[in-house]
């Protein structure tokens, strides 16, 4: 019987089969459902958080959140798409039977990117926790919707938020604001 939960992923071979579309160099970090996990850095050398599912047809939905970046984007692909350059593309979200929030995406090729701002990030991260399917409708030309099984999602988040906070950690704070008059500290015995 298969193990159920997060599986964590050590091996470089599975970066491949992970990696979304437009990533250049990323490794899997988990596997929880029908979610992977993964991080590395995009073509232009942009670190990357994201997780991933595929479906049939080579239907691959991922979220992805980019360093200094606050939303995520929802990229949608399949392998069968000819979208032409830049064309606005409508689509509509819906977990379990809620209601259908339209988004607007840019198509491209065999992709479509959706940005997601931090507001409509947290709505949809806090959906895919607590939800058990999604569905993406394509408002326009004759693609069926597509349903996502959420089996693992929440594990999988717990991961991918991990992830997200290393991209943007921190900055280092201090309880002063050095001048130049203050005496610098030294090591051991220097100046």
């Amino acid at each position: 019987m298969p193990r159920r939960g997060l599986v964590l992923v050590g091996l470089a071979g599975v970066a491949l089969l992970c990696a979304p579309p437009t990533s250049a160099d990323v490794h899997a970090l988990a596997v929880s459902g029908h979610w992977t996990v993964f991080s590395g850095t995009d073509p232009d050398n942009k670190a990357v958080c994201g997780m991933r599912t595929e479906g049939a047809e080579t239907r691959r939905l991922a979220i992805v959140q980019y360093a200094g970046d606050t939303g995520t984007v929802l990229r949608l692909r399949k392998d069968s798409w000819t979208i032409p350059p830049s064309t606005a593309i409508g689509i509509q979200v819906q977990f379990d039977g809620g209601p259908q929030v339209p988004v607007k995406g840019s198509g491209s090729g065999q992709e479509i990117s959706v940005d997601l701002p931090l507001d409509q990030t947290i709505l949809f991260m806090v959906s895919l926790r607590a939800g058990s399917q999604m569905r993406i409708l394509f408002r326009e030309g004759n693609e069926p919707p597509w349903a996502n099984g959420l089996t693992g999602s929440a594990k999988a988040l717990d991961v991918f938020d991990v992830c997200r906070k290393g991209l943007n950690p921190a900055a280092a704070t201090q309880p002063f604001s050095p001048s130049a008059d203050q005496p610098q500290p030294s090591v051991q015995g220097r100046p």
